[in-house]
């Protein structure tokens, strides 16, 4: 048996104080809730609000007044301590006339109408695109309006940008080669116009059918304090019109930012270089103080891995810096200062820090992409982020979907629930060369667990799948085992605390 633990020894490293700049800065949870009811329920949304409160939209299945099922759409308010302002209920479909089976949301906006302000969210419902508005004080249903395109912008006096593509020739249309912007007033003119300017990017008429083409695809639009636009785009060269293998006609594609002045004039553009040319996704993460963030997602070569890629320029789209993150990243947003925080979900059978199925990870980057820290949270079952804010007091929101009843989340209300949780950053210090390391072994292991290197462990658990504690030590001397009798056989946890009560968990196997 002895040889055999020599054989399987798994020898794994806590580095509790890190060698490199910044991983000490944590986040602990200062207040988290859960929204939902017996059935699944779906988050959709989170943002800000002008007076730095936290809104909240999601899904949830009620009896209609028939009794039938019917899914709602649930936008809540809270306040930066978790306290509820105000909760509304909408039938969205009933509303717009439209009989929606799914909810897609996209970009926010705030503005002033009939002396209120008015929160306007973008609806895809089931392919049905719709502005829908509700009042900011109570939540309340004020109207909504049909849209063209999901890409807008939208001032505060209900001014919309509007971003769509289309065909150059109607009849011979081989892809969207034609893109057009355009300044919209909320209030048509005395000749009953609301158009303001016009801005359009299209290729020449085609003469014949052997000539390629190019076709456009808007990601994200955007205005700065001085109402000029920033419209990222891919733009894709074809060979042919007419082809059987089209992957063959495929030539290259162009990550474009694009500048127009409030007038609609074009004044600047910028080519945003990336390893690949295939684009998933595009987005700005901000765009404020004469500083551009950019975040962009490609898919490698090999077509194995989603690459994601910050970019930083000024107002004249001028690239001041790029880099790669570690991993892709379901959302992200930046701070004044232009550090990246990001949010994802993660199932990694081989990470220590993983609790169950399928885990959140809240990280930190500064502004040349290196890790600063990183918290995990969840329970052992399926959570998944939905969207991510800085709070307006220096904390840190995520909602997620959550299937789980322990650890991180103290309650479940049926099935799959929504789930906010506010954060605070519990310290940015860093303290260089004060490592602890210590290891654990055998894993799997038999009747003992062995902990070397312990001078500066305060206490060592372990604990079952679900969180509840089975054994509890402190440990003071160095090289002391730790008894598993009384354990079955499977899968625990251990958790070791160190005198600065910083805790890290691990996985073992009891034989």
């Amino acid at each position: 048996m002895a040889s055999f633990y020599k054989f399987a020894i798994v020898l794994f490293l806590f580095v509790l104080g890190l060698l490199s700049p910044g991983l000490h800065a944590q986040t602990q949870i200062e207040w988290h809730k859960s929204f939902g009811t017996q059935f699944i329920d779906n988050a959709l949304k989170i943002f800000n609000d002008r007076d730095g409160n936290i809104v909240v939209m999601g899904t949830e299945t009620h009896p209609d007044i028939t009794g039938d099922l019917r899914t709602y759409l649930m936008v809540t308010k809270m306040s930066v301590e978790g306290q509820e302002i105000w909760k509304q209920y909408h039938d969205v479909a009933f509303q717009t006339n439209s009989i929606a089976f799914e909810y897609y949301t996209g970009d926010h906006f705030y503005t002033e109408e009939i002396g209120q302000k008015i929160i306007n969210i973008v609806f895809d419902l089931s392919g049905k695109l719709v502005l829908y508005k509700l009042f900011d004080s109570n939540g309340e249903f004020y109207s909504f309006d049909n849209l063209a395109s999901p890409y807008l912008a939208v001032t505060n006096d209900n001014v919309k940008i509007t971003a769509t593509t289309g065909c150059a020739v109607q009849l011979a249309c081989y892809g969207p080669d034609s893109l057009t912007i355009q300044k919209i007033n909320p209030v048509a003119d005395s000749n009953w116009n609301t158009t303001v300017w016009s801005f359009g990017l299209r290729q020449a008429i085609r003469t014949a059918p052997i000539q390629g083409h190019y076709d456009f695809a808007v990601n994200d639009i955007a205005l700065d304090e001085d109402g000029n636009t920033y419209i990222l785009t891919q733009i894709e060269r074809w060979d042919f019109q007419f082809c059987t293998d089209c992957a063959d006609a495929f030539v290259d594609a162009w990550n474009m930012i694009f500048k127009l002045d409030p007038q609609g004039e074009l004044v600047g553009q910028t080519r945003l270089n990336i390893t690949t040319a295939v684009v998933s996704n595009m987005n700005f993460l901000s765009v404020e103080n004469e500083n551009i963030a950019v975040r962009m997602d490609d898919i490698n070569n090999s077509g194995t891995a989603v690459l994601t890629t910050v970019f930083h320029t000024d107002y004249d789209l001028a690239v001041k810096d790029q880099f790669d993150l570690d991993r892709f990243y379901n959302h992200m947003t930046t701070d004044a200062d232009l550090n990246v925080y990001a949010v994802t979900n993660v199932y990694d059978p081989n990470d220590p820090n993983i609790k169950g199925e399928s885990d959140i990870i809240v990280s930190k980057f500064n502004t040349q992409g290196e890790l600063q820290w990183e918290s995990y949270y969840g329970g052992t079952s399926f959570d998944f982020p939905k969207g991510f804010v800085l709070t307006s007091d220096d904390g840190i929101a995520f909602l997620a979907n959550t299937q789980s009843t322990d650890f991180d989340i103290e309650e479940n209300h049926g099935h799959q629930d929504m789930w906010v949780v506010k954060l605070t950053e519990t310290s940015t210090a860093v303290t260089e060369g004060t490592a602890t390391v210590f290891s654990v072994y055998p894993n799997p292991a038999q009747d003992y667990l062995l902990i070397s290197n312990t001078a500066q462990i305060r206490s060592v658990s372990i604990m079952d799948m679900t969180g509840r504690n089975l054994i509890e030590e402190k440990i003071i001397a160095s090289d002391q085992s730790i008894s598993l009798a009384g354990l079955t056989g499977g899968t625990y946890l251990l958790q070791v605390t160190d005198e600065e009560n910083r805790t890290t968990v691990q996985k073992f196997v009891k034989m």
